[in-house]
């Protein structure tokens, strides 16, 4: 896709600055609009959004922050699948406002798929890319089944 060095290092760059605005700003606005059901899951979540949003621009040029957060967001699209099966809210941002159903799901797949991408150019060796392959579903069902939990211990608790 891109021919120099050059290129795919602003690629990479400007791609980790919109996605950490992006993490930021679900962050904020899941702060300041929790679910009052999940409040301190909602606060959690912030933070860690927070926190990530600051250490992908830091690191953008090494392959192990593009790992963990495809990792991130692998999880995150377990969760958001099990929303969108079951037509239930996701809450990506808070209460304040509501995605149309998959939405989340299909952001989640879209910053999986450019987080691959942005790998591919850092060459990691064949072992390292199957045991991220192999983490990476294990990790989306973990994001499932967490939905699972916190919609019946929402659902069921109110």
């Amino acid at each position: 896709m891109f021919k120099s060095r050059d290129s795919r290092e602003l690629f990479r760059l400007l791609l980790a600055v919109m996605l950490a605005l992006l993490l930021c700003g679900a962050a904020i606005i899941k702060f300041l609009y929790p679910s009052q059901l999940l409040y301190d899951f909602f606060l959690a979540i912030s933070v860690v959004e927070i926190v990530l949003a600051i250490a992908w621009p830091l690191f953008w040029n090494r392959w192990f922050i593009w790992a963990f957060m495809e990792l991130i967001f692998s999880t995150w699209g377990g969760y958001s699948l099990y929303a969108a099966l079951f037509g239930l809210p996701c809450r990506c941002l808070g209460v304040a406002i509501t995605l149309p159903r998959g939405t989340s799901l299909l952001v989640n797949i879209l910053i999986v798929g450019l987080t691959w991408m942005v790998l591919k150019g850092f060459q990691l060796d064949p072992k390292k890319r199957l045991w991220l392959i192999g983490l990476s579903l294990f990790l989306f069902v973990v994001g499932y089944v967490s939905a699972s939990f916190l919609y019946n211990a929402r659902f069921l608790s109110a």
